[in-house]
């Protein structure tokens, strides 16, 4: 496991607390934020490694071992003290004022509707980002990830990048664990992993058609992953099911 990967370990337990992995599904879905779609093998092996052995057992690989206190500093006594300086009482400070801190169930649905608007735009790098930030405020809400899952479909399927449809994947599972009757989730789940599936079967069929001199210059045709999600009625289940604003 790289250095960086375990940073990212550290950072994440350091700012959420250990009692974060006590929710396997909710701590996968957070280091997936923490590694921003980075690490997907190395994520998906720690993952597996928490599920079957100790949490403190996995965690002394990763997190670092506490330095000792540092000794109390000696003040040494003076014979003589001076006698001490008087100081003139000062005014207290004017107090600041400050906006009201809004809960973080609130900021998590402005993000959310935020990512919900780039996705209406096709802006699917955004709408990931936005809602990210929904998923650290609230982490327990499976409809953030299932439209994030939305997200990292589409532009996976539209770039051809297999890791990114698979953390797309990942989010429409994270969904249903949280939700197991969140019927988009369930939807977009079956609808990647045909995908994926028969992307596997297209490249080994090629691979066994067509010469290697001829590769660079085909292409393949088929129904979209965008098409098929829109298909099944991918509107309908961000504009109504996913927020009933």
């Amino acid at each position: 496991m790289s250095a960086e990967f375990a940073g990212i370990i550290q950072k994440l337990i350091s700012e959420r607390g250990r009692n974060v992995a006590n929710n396997i599904a909710t701590f996968n879905g957070l280091l997936a934020d923490y590694a921003r779609g980075r690490f997907a093998q190395e994520r998906r092996r720690f993952i597996q490694e928490l599920k079957t052995k100790p949490f403190d057992t996995v965690m002394m690989k990763y997190l670092p071992k506490p330095s000792p206190a540092p000794a109390p500093a000696v003040t040494p006594a003076r014979a003589n003290p001076a006698a001490p300086i008087p100081v003139a009482a000062s005014a207290p400070p004017a107090p600041i004022s400050t906006p009201p801190v809004l809960p973080d169930s609130v900021l998590a649905k402005n993000y959310a509707k935020e990512g919900r608007e780039y996705l209406d735009q096709e802006r699917y790098k955004k709408a990931a980002a936005s809602l990210s930030s929904a998923i650290r405020l609230d982490p327990s809400n499976a409809d953030y990830y299932c439209c994030r899952g939305i997200a990292y479909a589409v532009r996976g399927s539209k770039r051809d990048d297999v890791e990114e449809m698979e953390m797309g994947l990942d989010d429409f599972k994270t969904a249903l664990r949280l939700d197991p009757g969140h019927e988009g989730a369930r939807r977009f789940k079956k609808t990647i992993k045909e995908r994926l599936k028969s992307m596997e079967e297209e490249e080994e069929d090629y691979n066994l058609v067509y010469p290697q001199q001829l590769r660079n210059n085909s292409s393949s045709e088929g129904l979209s992953l965008e098409d098929a999600l829109i298909a099944i009625g991918t509107g309908v289940v961000i504009g109504a099911i996913l927020f009933d604003d």
